[in-house]
């Protein structure tokens, strides 16, 4: 439960192609927190560090906070992260369907404005989709749309085009996926255009 030290690993959350996400705490402060580690190769490992390094230094309200990163002595690497509160975009589509007009507008355009606030720090997200978009509300009540999980280094963008035995199993990110991210060419653009296939969805109750 001690893999990472000062901190507890407690219950795990999400396995992955290539990584696993548990709920852990702080060991000084008892602080919730979430650990994803990572197996990936040594060229990815570097960019992992380099972009997790960017996003510790990122701090906007529309993303979830990124607290520090590291490798283990196994070649793995780790982030930390927040463990935000609130339901996602998908549990949104999954409990009431096509949702209000206005709702779609300012989730859209908040994720959008989240999305630039990352590019601005020179990070892709690279995986927009409706289970990294978080819907909570601010200090004043009113609605907040963090996004979370960003593929730093482009990791789990790799390992699924990378391996197309796992094609199917990936299916559902697969929706969100730009065609450039199938060649490796991802840019800003990757992004918009995520989000503008959760656009469709939100309005039509189906991705296209």
């Amino acid at each position: 439960t001690e893999v990472i030290a000062g901190y507890r690993l407690e219950i795990l959350l999400r396995t992955g192609l290539k990584d696993q996400t548990y709920r852990a705490r702080r060991l000084d402060s008892d602080q919730p927190c979430l650990i994803k580690l990572v197996s990936t190769n040594e060229e990815y490992k570097q960019l992992f560090l380099r972009d997790a390094k960017t996003a510790t230094t990122l701090f906007n309200q529309s993303v979830v906070d990124i607290y520090e990163a590291d490798s283990l002595e196994n070649g793995d690497v780790f982030v930390v992260a927040e463990e935000p509160a609130g339901q996602t975009v998908r549990e949104l589509l999954n409990n009431v369907g096509v949702p209000q007009l206005l709702t779609t507008i300012q989730v859209v355009r908040q994720a959008a404005e989240a999305v630039h606030a990352l590019h601005l720090s020179g990070l892709i997200h690279r995986v927009i989709c409706p289970e990294n978009i978080i819907l909570t509300t601010d200090a004043e009540h009113r609605l907040l749309v963090r996004i979370r999980n960003p593929d730093l280094g482009g990791v789990i963008e790799h390992s699924i085009v990378s391996n197309k035995f796992l094609i199917d199993s990936a299916l559902d990110s697969l929706r969100y996926f730009a065609p450039e991210q199938f060649s490796g060419g991802t840019t800003i653009k990757t992004d918009v255009y995520g989000l503008g296939i959760i656009l469709y969805e939100m309005l039509s109750g189906a991705p296209p």
